[in-house]
């Protein structure tokens, strides 16, 4: 009897001990392969990281260059502005005194 109990407690074990080893190679295999995804997606998000470095340096880049121009431009208009008037006072006087009447006639009407 003692051996019946002895053999039917070994049959019970074997399965057990089977199936623990089979559920820890199972987890250790999703363990790893969420491992893999995880080294995938960090791998991915470097080379984002590295593109939008790169594409802000390069709208920082344009952004001077424009701003730069833009103030060229701004120079330019200003000092020919600026030769005008010492060039015409008399004209210059006129043409502000009409800009003038313009601004006031537009902004006295009401919609």
């Amino acid at each position: 009897m003692t051996e019946d109990i002895s053999s039917s407690s070994q049959d019970f074990v074997d399965p057990v001990a089977n199936g623990a080893a089979t559920a820890n190679g199972t987890i250790d295999d999703i363990a790893q392969k969420l491992h893999d995804a995880v080294d995938r997606i960090a791998l991915q998000a470097h080379k984002a990281e590295r593109r939008l470095n790169s594409a802000s340096g390069d709208v920082g880049s344009l952004f001077g260059k424009t701003r730069d121009a833009a103030a060229a431009k701004t120079n330019d208009l200003s000092s020919g502005l600026r030769d005008y008037v010492q060039e015409h006072p008399v004209a210059s006087l006129g043409i502000a005194f009409g800009a003038g009447l313009l601004v006031a006639a537009l902004l006295r009407r009401n919609p």
